[in-house]
C-alpha cells in the first residue's frame, strides 16, 4: 500500500534535517572560534594574529592555497610578534630558539 504524499514528505524531512545539522555545525564552529580569542581561553595572553587563533583556515590558506608557505608565515609572525606566539587555535604555541 502506498501513500501519495509520503515520498515527498520523507525527502523534505531529510533535507530539513540536513540543513539543521549543517546550521548546528556552523554555529558550533563560530562559538568555538569566539572562545579561542576570548579571555576565557588559557592561551589568550600570548600574542599572535587573531585569525590564526580562531580557526585552522589561516593555516589552510598558506599551506594549500599558497602551496606550503605557512612555515614562512610563522617566521614572519615571529619577527612581528616576538619569541612566543599563538599560530594555531589549539595549543599552537611556538617559541623561537
Amino acid at each position: 500500500m502506498t501513500f501519495p504524499g509520503l515520498d515527498a514528505a520523507a525527502g523534505w524531512l531529510n533535507l530539513r534535517s540536513g540543513v539543521i545539522l549543517v546550521g548546528m555545525w556552523l554555529a558550533y564552529q563560530l562559538l568555538r572560534a569566539a572562545y579561542n580569542i576570548s579571555p576565557l581561553h588559557p592561551l589568550h595572553r600570548f600574542p599572535g594574529p587573531k585569525a590564526a587563533s580562531m580557526s585552522y583556515l589561516y593555516e589552510f590558506y598558506f599551506d594549500v592555497l599558497l602551496w606550503g608557505k605557512y612555515t614562512h608565515e610563522i617566521r614572519r609572525m615571529h619577527q612581528a610578534y616576538g619569541v612566543a606566539l599563538i599560530y594555531l587555535p589549539r595549543y599552537g604555541l611556538a617559541e623561537l630558539e
